[in-house]
C-alpha cells in the first residue's frame, strides 16, 4: 500500500512539473503578436521578396555596370546593417502597390525595435523628418521623400502615399491569423512559388485583359532580363497555338515583327473578347476595322518592318525618236525602299475587311501597287486563304512552325514577347530584354525627380 501511495504521488508530482513547464512554454496559448503577414494590407499588386536571395541575385547588374547603389545594395553590406538595426531580413518582405502607382507600402520583421531609434537618427542629421510618435508606435514622415516611418515591437512599416492613418491602423490593429484573403490567395499559388521576388495581381488591370489574376516573376544575367508572366482565368481562355502553321522566318534586320498562329476561337470567349477590346480600342486611334478583321481572321498573321529591300519602280521619260518627235518611254529599276511585310489568312469573307480598309482611307491604291497608311508602295497577292503584302519586289516564302512571339522597339530597345505553355485556364508568357537601357532609363527618372 506505502510503495501504492509512493508511486501515485511521484506520477502527481510529474504532472505538476510537466504542467509548469508547458505553462511557462506557452504551449497552449496563442502568440500576442500577430504575424508579419497578418498585418499587410492589400492593394491591386501585392510583392513577397527575398531580401538576401534577390540581392545576390541583381548584385552581378549592378557591378558590372557600376552603379554607384552597388556596394549598398551588397548582400553582406545589407545583412549587417539590418542585424545592427534590429532588422531580420533573412525573413520575407511584404509589399504592395496600387494601379496608379501613387501609393505604395512594405513590411518588415524586426527582432529588436530599441536599434531602430539609431537608423532614424541617423537619417534626422541629413534629411528633414517630423516625429508624431504615440505611446504605442512610434512614427516619423521623411519630408523630402513623402516616406513614412512607423514600427512595433516586432514589424517595422514604410509607406508612401495618402491614406497612411487607414493603412497603419490596418497594420497595427491586426490579429493573430488575420491574414487577408487577397494575400492568402497569393501566398496559396504555386507557380513561382521557389522565386526571390514575386508579383501577384487579381485587380481591374488584369482583369480587363480578360484575365482573373496573374503572377510575375523574371530571371536575369548581367546583359539582358527575363520576365516570366502566368495568367490565369477560371472560365476556359480559348487561345490556343495552332497546329501545322507556317509563318516568316526571322530575320535580324527586324526591327518590329509579330508572329501570332491562334486557333481563331477565342474570340467566342470571354478571355477573347476583352482581348479584342483592349486591341479595338489601340486601333480606334488610326479608325483601324478591329472587329472586322477578327470576324474575318483565320488565325495566321505574320508582320515584318525593318532593313531594307529591292523593289522595282515604275519611271516614265519622255525621249525623242529619229524624227525629232518627244514620246513617252516607260522604264523599271531596281530600289531599295524599306523592308515592310504582311501576311495573314482569312475565312470566305475576308474581301470585307480589305473594303473596310480602302473605305476608311487607310489602304489606297497609288500607281499601280497600295499603300497602308505611311507605309512603302506595297504589292498584294492572293493565295487561298493568304492575304500577302510587301514592299519588296518578290514575295516572301513561309516556313513551317515559325512560333507565336511580337518583337517591338521601345524607345530604341528590342522587347521580345513570347508565348509559352498554354493550359484551358491558364497561360505563360515571357518577356526578354536588355539591361542597360533599362538602366538608363531609370537614371534619366532619378534626374528628373531631383529637378522638382
Amino acid at each position: 500500500m506505502k510503495s501504492l501511495n509512493k508511486g501515485v504521488f511521484f506520477i502527481v508530482l510529474l504532472a505538476l512539473l510537466g504542467g509548469i513547464l508547458v505553462a511557462k512554454s506557452n504551449f497552449f496559448s496563442f502568440n500576442k503578436h500577430p504575424k508579419l503577414i497578418d498585418r499587410v494590407p492589400v492593394s491591386d499588386y501585392l510583392i513577397r521578396l527575398k531580401s538576401l536571395q534577390f540581392s545576390k541575385e541583381i548584385n552581378p547588374i549592378l557591378f558590372k555596370y557600376k552603379l554607384p547603389i552597388r556596394e549598398f545594395a551588397a548582400p553582406d553590406f545589407l545583412l549587417g546593417q539590418a542585424k545592427h538595426h534590429g532588422i531580420n531580413l533573412q525573413t520575407e518582405v511584404y509589399l504592395f502597390f496600387n494601379e496608379p502607382r501613387d501609393e505604395w507600402g512594405a513590411l518588415m520583421q524586426v527582432n529588436d525595435s530599441s536599434k531602430l531609434i539609431g537608423g532614424i537618427d541617423r537619417f534626422r542629421k541629413n534629411t528633414e523628418l517630423s516625429d508624431s510618435s504615440t505611446d504605442d508606435i512610434r512614427i516619423f514622415y521623411f519630408n523630402e521623400l513623402n516616406i513614412y516611418v512607423a514600427y512595433e515591437k516586432n514589424y517595422l512599416f514604410f509607406y508612401s502615399g495618402k491614406n497612411f492613418s487607414s493603412r497603419l491602423s490596418e497594420v497595427s490593429q491586426s490579429k493573430t491569423g488575420g491574414i487577408r484573403p487577397e494575400w492568402k490567395r497569393f501566398l496559396s499559388k504555386k507557380p513561382f512559388r521557389k522565386e526571390n521576388l514575386v508579383i501577384y495581381t487579381e485587380g481591374k488591370g488584369i482583369q480587363s485583359w480578360g484575365f482573373d489574376f496573374g503572377l510575375f516573376a523574371h530571371d536575369n544575367d548581367t546583359t539582358g532580363l527575363h520576365l516570366k508572366c502566368y495568367l490565369h482565368s477560371f472560365a476556359p481562355h480559348g487561345i490556343y497555338s495552332k497546329p501545322k502553321s507556317v509563318g516568316l522566318p526571322r530575320s535580324s534586320q527586324d526591327v518590329k515583327a509579330i508572329e501570332l498562329h491562334l486557333s481563331p476561337q477565342f474570340n467566342t470567349t470571354k478571355t477573347g473578347h476583352e482581348l479584342i477590346g483592349k486591341i479595338h480600342k489601340m486601333g480606334k486611334k488610326i479608325s483601324f476595322p478591329t472587329r472586322e478583321f477578327f470576324a474575318t481572321w483565320a488565325g495566321d498573321l505574320s508582320f515584318r518592318e525593318g532593313g531594307a529591300v529591292n523593289a522595282t519602280q515604275r519611271i516614265i521619260t519622255s525621249e525623242f525618236d529619229e524624227d525629232f518627235n518627244v514620246r513617252e518611254v516607260i522604264k523599271f529599276e531596281t530600289i531599295k525602299v524599306p523592308g515592310y511585310t504582311v501576311v495573314y489568312n482569312t475565312s470566305d469573307d475576308g474581301k470585307r475587311f480589305i473594303n473596310q480598309l480602302f473605305g476608311k482611307g487607310l489602304l489606297r491604291s497609288e500607281t499601280q501597287r497600295l499603300r497602308f497608311l505611311f507605309s512603302p508602295l506595297l504589292s498584294m497577292k492572293y493565295t487561298d486563304p493568304y492575304y500577302f503584302f510587301t514592299s519588296a519586289s518578290t514575295f516572301p516564302k513561309q516556313i513551317p512552325d515559325p512560333g507565336n512571339y511580337v518583337l517591338w522597339n521601345y524607345e530604341g530597345t528590342p522587347i521580345l514577347l513570347t508565348l509559352g505553355t498554354v493550359k484551358k485556364h491558364s497561360i505563360a508568357l515571357e518577356v526578354d530584354f536588355a539591361v542597360k537601357p533599362v538602366l538608363k532609363y531609370i537614371q534619366r527618372i532619378k534626374k528628373t525627380n531631383s529637378k522638382k
